[in-house]
């Protein structure tokens, strides 16, 4: 029929495209002509990827030979791969990751539930580049186990996810949103170790403590100085059945002990798998994203008058980080989080438990996802028997003022609850 379109796939390369044979007469219809044939190009590339993946056990072929990774020596301790110069040891083993991930995919992205990935580019060479910065990135922040995760990952070609209900965003804009989140969480960070540094010094009486609070239009900010926290020194001058008289049983199911003690169907039972998103980024500009430090050197004569500077340090530097990212750091975060689930939901894209990168314009910036085995407290103790659950199960002690009252002396537990602590509450303003 005249303007009628059929897609057909060959079976032995898994390439698609647009079939101008006569009926029966093309050389990928199988026995009745018909076969390896689609209404749409969309459909005939997925089945063309299907066809591969079982071929080759989930991974599509390269069409060409995956690039050697040579580190250089820099000095005597260092080598360099690519832009990034690491200790000999890392460097060895990264190249050894990059010589190994000649699996890098290219996917045709459709929609997959809720989500619709968009492509943008698909060029191979590129995904390897990609995924080559992700495993130097690694590397570089010593973190091995991030560099063979992104060693195994399939390549999505495309930065831009759009969902059914409108709501559509660059790899960019997720990376931007987390370098914001970890601005104000690391900024927070470091005032609180400047506002333990001026606490010390402050003059407390037995039961006493400061409190400082300051309003700003970012919302409410307080500080609080005290000597309850947990001396850790004298809590280890303890004998290990004293430390657990005072302290409370929590329990955990250790995967590693449940991989050793349980069969295959147990695991299969109890497992849960989980998406866990790893944000890989170069300089925060290329992300077009500011980052700036909190003032930590506080003014004042005493340490009472430098903890309400520090205070005051506190509600400022919250002030230029809404100013900065346009919101407080709470609707900041939810954002983040809403837009890494959506990426997590992406992933099926390539195939549940796949490791899957999702590049960045630069391409120096991407997302990885990979899978994490948990275990399921509730199905555990629902369907194994006590002992068994018994084997996998990992006890911890947290020391409880409650029980060490109780079974302390006045005297000993003044010397192991008595360590200065000090506390930040912030309020923020919707």
């Amino acid at each position: 029929m005249k303007g009628y379109r059929r897609y057909h796939v060959n079976t032995e390369t898994g390439e698609s495209g647009e079939c101008s044979a006569q009926k029966k007469g093309c050389p990928y219809g199988g026995l009745n002509g018909q076969e390896n044939h689609y209404a749409t190009l969309a459909e005939a590339q997925a089945a063309g990827e299907a066809i591969m993946a079982q071929k080759h056990g989930g991974v599509l072929p390269s069409r060409k030979k995956a690039p050697k990774f040579k580190a250089r020596s820099v000095d005597a301790a260092t080598s360099r791969i690519g832009d990034v110069v690491m200790p000999n040891r890392e460097a060895a083993l990264s190249e050894q990751i990059l010589n190994m991930s000649a699996n890098i995919v290219e996917y045709r992205a459709e929609q997959v539930g809720d989500l619709l990935v968009e492509p943008d580019h698909g060029d191979p060479n590129r995904a390897k580049e990609v995924i080559s910065n992700v495993i130097a990135k690694a590397a570089e922040r010593g973190n091995m186990h991030l560099a063979e995760k992104a060693s195994k990952a399939r390549m999505v070609p495309t930065s831009v996810i759009m969902t059914r209900d409108g709501d559509k965003f660059y790899t960019e804009d997720v990376l931007a949103k987390d370098v914001a989140v970890k601005t104000v969480e690391d900024g927070r960070t470091k005032l609180e170790y400047a506002l333990k540094r001026e606490a010390l010094g402050l003059q407390l009486k037995p039961g006493e403590s400061f409190k400082h609070t300051v309003k700003t239009d970012a919302g409410t900010f307080v500080v609080t100085v005290s000597d309850d926290g947990l001396n850790e020194h004298a809590l280890a001058n303890l004998s290990p059945a004293q430390r657990e008289l005072i302290s409370t049983p929590r329990e955990m199911i250790d995967i590693d002990l449940a991989r050793k003690h349980l069969s295959d169907e147990q695991l299969r039972q109890v497992i849960s798998n989980t998406q866990v998103l790893d944000y890989v980024a170069g300089n925060p500009r290329n992300i077009k994203q500011q980052t700036f430090e909190p003032r930590t050197r506080f003014m004042g004569k005493s340490a009472e008058e430098r903890l309400q500077n520090g205070t005051q340090a506190l509600a400022d530097f919250y002030g230029s980080a809404r100013e900065a990212f346009g919101g407080s750091y709470k609707s900041v975060k939810e954002r983040r989080d809403d837009m890494a689930n959506k990426v997590k939901a992406a992933a099926v894209v390539s195939g549940q438990h796949v490791n899957t990168v999702i590049p960045g314009r630069s391409r120096k910036n991407a997302l990885l996802i990979s899978g994490r085995e948990t275990i399921d407290r509730k199905k555990a103790a629902k369907v194994l028997p006590p002992d068994v659950l018994k084997k996998i199960t990992r006890k911890t002690f947290v020391p409880s003022k409650k029980l060490a009252r109780e079974m302390l002396s006045e005297n000993r537990f003044g010397k192991i609850f008595n360590a200065r602590r000090v506390s930040i509450r912030v309020v923020e303003t919707p």
